[in-house]
């Protein structure tokens, strides 16, 4: 019995510890906790490990040896300064996938630098590897250093300001990586740099599946016109040009399955939607996933009509995630938030996911003499009921103020017979229910602290505790 029990103890262990958390690790980590002399016995198991620079005491963890890492995530705090972390002792050849979080500006002074990429020559066999934010002693050399080191790197990600790093012969470097499957780089690709990678990389980014890149509308027209990239699957490309003839380039790749296309030009010739992007959109009707951002004001659809939008979201049949920052608030608007959400509703019955955010036109919602501005929630029981049979996601801007811009004492969960917020939350959860009765999750986007964002939250909270059970 003694060896049964032992048997299955030690499988528990390791079972435990071979998936780690920041929580986990300082546990690991502190000597009241676990004895030092029985840490190397739990390291041993650990095959996923995430931590925090400033809490990793180092002096801890100096000679102990994380062998059978095969993926950590090392994340500093964004403002606190002066946080190092030896770690030498956690890369090897076992590890796959490293992230490393820097911090959001330089560390004023440092004791000992971190080195994290003159240590990667450690981890001949990383496969995945991301660089977010300021990361402390690291160079574009080092990075060019490390991408002719690890061959056998399938995805590279570089961004979120640690963009610093990357230059154009970092990009001409990764295009010529073989097996090179995701990229995700915050740096502008013009129309030179992409006819240099056209004309000097033979087989350019041969077997790339996910991208996320900014670009110029000449860059991406080279790029994708010289049939680069055929093979991408999934393209987020953020547009430092005006967006109108980009659509007109991308709808030409042949296995294009989500895109996500954001502007980076200010107002007022921030993002003009026509019709001919929404033709050119229609084009690639093997789309799942559509997403459009234009912060902060989102892209201009005024010139399009309802119409327009119906022959567009038809095509989308089989579109599970929708996402679209649209701005169609002002005067002489052609269609409604509410319409809007009806036609995408019926044209998508396999949409899991909807965002409609932006600023729209506000619509009253009445619930027994109460009226509440709020956007996309006037609703309607319609002779077809349910709308979105399959949604499981909502996320909405509303902008107005249901009861005055001063903020009322609420508490959560509402009480209706002392909080007058609570029935018209209900009425809403009930109405939304209705029209989708798979319903997990719904967000909101409005300012914080007033009655509208409790009375978001409210409906949200209500949502979540009476979403659907998981299938058996």
């Amino acid at each position: 019995m003694s060896l049964v029990n032992s048997g299955w103890r030690a499988l528990a262990t390791e079972e435990k510890w071979k998936i780690v958390g920041p929580l986990g690790f300082e546990h690991l980590m502190n000597p009241t906790e676990i004895p030092r002399a029985d840490r190397q016995k739990f390291i041993n198991h650990i095959q996923e490990l995430e931590i925090y620079g400033h809490r990793s005491r180092q002096h801890e963890t100096r000679h102990l040896s994380f062998r059978n890492l095969r993926s950590l995530a090392i994340r500093h705090p964004r403002k606190v300064p002066g946080c190092n972390l030896n770690v030498s002792q956690f890369f090897g050849p076992r590890l796959t996938e490293l992230c490393i979080e820097g911090h959001t500006m330089p560390p004023l002074q440092v004791s000992v630098p971190d080195n994290y990429l003159l240590n990667l020559g450690q981890c001949p066999n990383l496969t995945r590897l991301e660089l977010y934010r300021h990361i402390q002693d690291a160079t574009p050399d080092q990075l060019m250093t490390v991408l002719d080191t690890l061959t056998n790197l399938q995805y590279i990600g570089v961004s979120r300001g640690a963009s610093d790093l990357v230059q154009a012969n970092t990009v001409i470097r990764i295009a010529r990586m073989p097996l090179i499957k995701g990229v995700v780089l915050d740096f502008e690709i013009d129309q030179n740099l992409a006819e240099t990678i056209r004309d000097t990389v033979p087989y350019a980014f041969n077997n790339l599946e996910k991208a996320v890149l900014t670009m110029t509308e000449e860059g991406a027209r080279t790029l994708i016109q010289s049939e680069i990239m055929d093979t991408v699957e999934q393209f987020d490309l953020s547009v430092t040009t005006l967006v109108d003839g980009v659509l007109n380039h991308i709808r030409r790749l042949p296995n294009l399955k989500r895109l996500a296309l954001e502007t980076r030009i200010p107002p007022p010739d921030f993002a003009l939607v026509n019709y001919q992007m929404l033709i050119d959109m229609a084009a690639m009707r093997h789309l799942t996933h559509l997403e459009m951002r234009a912060p902060p004001l989102g892209y201009n659809v005024q010139r399009i009509t309802l119409l327009a939008v119906e022959a567009f979201l038809v095509q989308f049949r089989h579109l599970k995630v929708i996402r679209l920052d649209w701005d169609n608030r002002k005067e002489g608007n052609k269609f409604s938030s509410v319409a809007m959400f009806d036609r995408v509703g019926r044209m998508c019955p396999d949409l899991k996911e909807l965002s409609l955010r932006g600023r729209w036109a506000p619509f009253n919602l009445s619930f027994n003499g109460a009226t509440m501005h709020l956007p996309l929630f006037e609703l309607y029981h319609s002779g077809e009921d349910v709308i979105f049979p399959n949604l499981r996601k909502l996320s909405l801007s509303m902008l107005q103020v249901p009861f005055g811009s001063a903020p009322t004492p609420h508490t959560l969960p509402m009480n209706p017979s002392t909080d007058p917020m609570c029935r018209g939350a209900q009425e809403v959860h009930d109405l939304l229910r209705w029209h989708c009765p798979k319903l997990e999750k719904l967000v909101s986007h409005r300012m914080r602290g007033r009655d509208d964002e409790y009375f978001d939250n409210s409906v949200a909270a209500l949502i979540a505790a009476s979403k659907s059970p998981p299938p058996s």
